[in-house]
């Protein structure tokens, strides 16, 4: 599964570009007490609905295969977004 998040101007965007989530509540092997697929919908409602934070870092590059190493460079910010 792959599941992409990045800021986009004051917002927030996130992808889940996969054909097969529903099958965490439709799959004949899930008990219908089972409530992942909700639990996971709903955490990424919530993280969306937040106000964007202020962040500085990067990385070192867009795109990544398997096993590459990715630096990444962060500068970390209080409640308040002073650093």
């Amino acid at each position: 599964m792959v599941l992409a998040y990045q800021r986009y101007g004051a917002g927030k965007v996130l992808a889940m570009p996969v054909q097969d989530s529903w099958m965490w509540q439709m799959h004949a092997t899930v008990p219908p007490e089972d409530l992942t697929h909700e639990t996971c919908g709903g955490g990424c409602c919530a993280g969306l609905s937040t106000r964007a934070r202020a962040r500085d870092g990067s990385v070192d590059r867009d795109r990544v295969e398997a096993g590459d190493a990715v630096a990444v460079t962060a500068s970390v910010r209080d409640g308040g977004f002073s650093a």
